[in-house]
């Protein structure tokens, strides 16, 4: 024996309902030629761009800046517009100049040289983009176009690997 029920709606409460289920399906969704974001924190609605293109090798890092967003409206912070990676390394290079290695003007020139070839690749991608399989491109790209030496490599991959571990860390926020 099965017993249904059935539930009546007024169309204000119908749409609200609707919309809210639709959020929770497709908290990343194409709009355009880039994939976008929606989501309700406590009746708030949160929607944007991820400013990366709608493809299929994107979907994972549109996903994490969608979980990035939902985190900081979570907290209470507002949203991020994504940043493409030139003004972020604009500002990461500016900071160890600065703050970081104000006493050690060579490791923070060293810092600033790695960064113009990571700029002159990565340009206006959007920083949140980048993944394993961008850093393995780069990677062939500096040794097979630039011919650059493993130890020039290893030291742009540090900076970059600097610059993420820094961004993350509390005294920088």
């Amino acid at each position: 024996m099965r017993i249904s029920r059935v539930v009546y709606y007024y169309a204000d409460d119908l749409e609200a309902y609707l919309q809210e289920e639709r959020n929770k399906a497709l908290p990343i969704r194409k709009r355009g030629p880039r994939w976008h974001y929606r989501f309700n924190i406590a009746g708030r609605e949160y929607a944007g761009s991820t400013g990366l293109l709608a493809t299929e090798d994107n979907r994972k890092a549109a996903q994490r800046f969608e979980k990035t967003q939902r985190e900081l409206a979570k907290r209470g912070r507002e949203a991020q517009t994504p940043g493409d990676f030139a003004a972020a390394a604009g500002e990461f290079v500016g900071w160890c100049k600065e703050v970081e290695y104000r006493q050690k003007a060579s490791t923070a020139e060293r810092i600033r040289v790695s960064f113009a070839s990571l700029v002159s690749f990565f340009g206006d991608m959007p920083a949140v983009s980048i993944d394993a399989g961008e850093i393995e491109r780069y990677k062939t790209h500096r040794v097979q176009v630039n011919a650059v030496k493993d130890v020039t490599l290893r030291h742009d991959l540090h900076a970059l690997s600097f610059s993420v571990r820094a961004k993350d860390a509390p005294e920088r926020r």
